[in-house]
């Protein structure tokens, strides 16, 4: 299993609301339709800050779905609303 965190901020101008339709509209129609993707939710932190955390079965899985997602419509319209302060993936040891 392979665990990814995404911290986001919305892009400037960018509604609160609007961001939440676009998550809504990614995870549906993109997300869950990824081989491997076990999990995914969305929390608002503080400060502006958005965590994005996904669970995948693999790295493979993982790196596969990021492929798709650049040339996806609905991840497109996702990724224009964020800046993207960080991303880390950890995949647990065994044991």
């Amino acid at each position: 299993m392979v665990i990814e965190t995404r911290i986001l901020r919305l892009a400037e101008g960018v509604e609160r609301q609007r961001f939440l339709d676009a998550d809504a509209r990614l995870q549906v129609d993109f997300a869950y339709s990824r081989p491997g993707l076990l999990r995914r939710t969305t929390a608002e932190g503080d400060e502006g800050r958005w965590l994005v955390l996904s669970l995948w079965r693999s790295a493979q899985d993982r790196e596969a779905a990021e492929a798709a997602a650049a040339g996806d419509e609905v991840a497109l319209s996702f990724a224009a609303l964020v800046t993207v302060e960080a991303v880390w993936t950890w995949e647990p040891r065994p044991g």
